[in-house]
């Protein structure tokens, strides 16, 4: 290579570079951002699980009980309004919503219909921060019933799959929810009617693990781990991938599996109830980008 060349090449090497650099992969993911207003998106979230029990009712002999348990959720998602990078108005309807189990001690399956099925909600959070639920009856919006309201915590409704920071991370940075966090996305477990208030224990943690493609969007993988634990009779822990569209500003897919464990004594007036059980489970969401859409009130 002559002089003249050689000197091209030095005058030319930081912009080549620089090229090149811009050309990486981000390692930030903007959690700041939020979902862009006329946003429409469908999210197809089944679940799957198996379980062995073992049930002893006071002197009677033990039964061992093999049960598996299958659920969908299907709903439609709308971004009606964002102001100051928070999401304050959404739409969403539900399609599919049940659950059907099985074991060898039934006649015939359970079938179990969500009272979300086939309902179209709308949330709208004021300055403070509060959010109002209302459902579509015919053509008026009304009050959500109670059965209903305890399915529709605010802070899955923003994001549905699971909680995400408010801030920007690298790949590579950790982070964990705090108790009140926790609380809300857990929700209450299920207690039964008598039994005093439980100690319950919550961790979530999560971790960015990468940028890669994923169905054609480039998105963040956050891997989630969490754990929940009832007055140490019952537990449940699960483990997940997740992908963060950074175009969309929203988790697209998800898959994960779950362990669970009960082991608990109650007493029913003079019966005696023993539980052994522990049992797998597996969750699968999808998430369809439909696109934008207008944003005429109805």
């Amino acid at each position: 290579m002559n002089r003249v060349a050689s000197r091209a090449v030095m005058v030319l090497l930081p912009f080549i570079l620089a090229g090149y650099a811009f050309a990486l992969p981000q390692d930030t993911v903007d959690f700041t951002k939020p979902p862009a207003k006329g946003l429409k998106y469908k999210v197809i979230q089944k679940r799957t699980g198996q379980s062995e029990t073992t049930l002893a009712v006071s002197d009677r002999e033990p039964r061992e009980i093999s049960q598996t348990t299958s659920g969908k959720m299907v709903f439609t998602q709308t971004i009606l309004e964002v102001k100051d990078g928070k999401i304050v108005k959404l739409d969403r309807v539900y399609e599919e919503a049940g659950s059907r189990t099985e074991n060898d001690q039934m006649p015939e399956p359970r079938e179990q219909e969500n009272p979300l099925a086939w309902k179209h909600i709308r949330a709208e959070w004021n300055e403070d921060g509060e959010c109002k639920v209302e459902i579509k009856e015919g053509d008026e919006w009304t009050e959500p019933e109670d059965k209903m309201k305890r399915r529709l915590r605010p802070q899955m409704l923003r994001n549905p799959l699971i909680p995400l920071p408010e801030e920007s991370k690298k790949v590579g940075d950790s982070w964990e929810l705090d108790e009140e966090a926790a609380k809300k996305f857990f929700g209450k477990p299920p207690t039964l009617p008598g039994e005093d208030a439980p100690e319950i224990e919550r961790e979530a943690k999560f971790k960015i693990t990468g940028i890669t493609d994923f169905k054609e969007m480039k998105c963040a993988v956050i891997k989630m781990v969490s754990k929940i634990s009832v007055d140490e009779s019952m537990s449940q822990t699960m483990e997940a991938t997740c992908y963060y569209s950074l175009k969309h500003c929203i988790i697209v897919g998800m898959k994960g599996t779950g362990t669970n464990r009960v082991n608990r004594t109650m007493e029913r007036g003079e019966m005696i109830f023993e539980i052994d059980s522990s049992g797998t489970q597996k969750i699968n969401a999808e998430v369809k980008i439909l696109g934008p859409e207008s944003q005429d009130e109805e």
